[in-house]
């Protein structure tokens, strides 16, 4: 878990719950212990995020402004001379191509790993912490276990499961 839990979550969890309450109107005996799975890829790669973004802008974000101002100023030069080279004849730039697509659309305005860190309430004094992967399980789990209990009806028991950085480790912690 890597962040907060959303619709797809809900969306997820209705599906298993809806098979498991249709099963006990059968008449069955059904175990239903929801599980939070804590993937490691996409938290190795947020950490890597906060990682470089804390060696771009300093350990606690404080050249971000700096730094971003001379981004857009060369980002601004390279637009100008794109433009320049794919100016028609007549000097007229084709803006029928667009720039922006489907995925920018979505886009949450948030370029950086620490921003979007931010905008779900993570301090930025406590950002350089989650360079630490291990750290994103103690942070997210229990938040989405509390989202998870307040909005689910038939939840037995609960689990996270995790890789402990051996070739076959797992534990499994029974709450």
């Amino acid at each position: 878990m890597n962040g907060s839990l959303h619709l797809g979550h809900a969306f997820t969890i209705s599906k298993i719950e809806f098979a498991a309450g249709y099963q006990r109107m059968l008449g069955k005996r059904v175990l239903f212990p929801h599980g939070f799975h804590v993937t490691g890829m996409p938290i190795k790669a947020s950490s890597d995020k906060i990682i470089r973004e804390i060696e771009l802008f300093g350990p606690d974000f404080e050249r971000f402004e700096e730094v971003t101002a001379e981004l857009a100023a060369e980002e601004a030069e390279k637009e100008e001379a794109e433009a320049a080279a794919t100016a028609g004849i007549d000097g007229i730039v084709d803006k029928s191509k667009a720039k922006k697509g489907k995925l920018a659309a979505k886009s949450t305005g948030h370029t950086y790993q620490f921003q979007i860190m931010e905008s779900i309430g993570v301090p930025r004094a406590e950002i350089k912490k989650f360079a630490d992967p291990y750290h994103w399980l103690t942070v997210f789990p229990p938040i989405a276990i509390v989202c998870t209990v307040a909005s689910c009806s038939y939840i037995l028991d609960s689990y996270v499961f995790q890789e402990d950085n051996n070739a076959f480790g797992a534990r499994i912690d029974w709450r």
